[in-house]
């Protein structure tokens, strides 16, 4: 039988992502956009999450994995090297990330907090790789029991003197 393997099509598809994104990029990839040690473009900070989180809605589920490990090891450098990121999104973006590691690897994972819209990103991913067979269903039980919302805290209230 004659044909493209699995492992094959991932390479032809990531090439092909990657061709995709330095163009559309100017040479900084949707993946990476702090290449250069800094995220500012036109002198307004780029979203991180929001790159992130359309180059992720953009690869089919099943390269949706190996995107994640890349990513993560990128922002890993990025960090490593002191760039300038910003880290409230980085945080989220490697826990969902290192999330993803452990459901493949069969490992718990710590409980994470995340941005409302980070997490309903996070789960609609999750059931776009279930829906596509590349993970089981469970994953979204676990996802719901590590990953939450930050918790809303209340000033005391000022109490009237008497």
């Amino acid at each position: 039988m004659s044909g493209i393997s699995g492992p094959e099509i991932f390479i032809q598809t990531v090439s092909v992502l990657k061709m995709d994104t330095e163009l559309l990029f100017h040479g900084k990839t949707a993946l990476n956009p702090c290449w250069n040690g800094s995220c500012y473009l036109k002198g307004t900070q780029m979203r991180l999450f929001s790159t992130f989180s359309s180059t992720i809605a953009q690869v089919p589920p099943q390269v949706v994995p190996k995107t994640l490990e890349l990513q993560r090891k990128m922002l890993e450098t990025d960090i490593a090297l002191k760039r300038t990121l910003p880290m409230a999104e980085v945080n989220s973006i490697l826990s969902f990330c290192r999330f993803m590691d452990a459901v493949r690897q069969g490992t718990p994972s710590v409980p994470t907090v995340a941005p409302g819209k980070h997490l309903e990103f996070y789960r609609e991913t999750i059931e776009r790789m279930v829906e596509a067979d590349v993970l089981p269903a469970v994953v979204l039980d676990e996802f719901e029991l590590i990953f939450s919302k930050p918790v809303l805290t209340l000033k005391p209230a000022m109490r009237a003197m008497a």
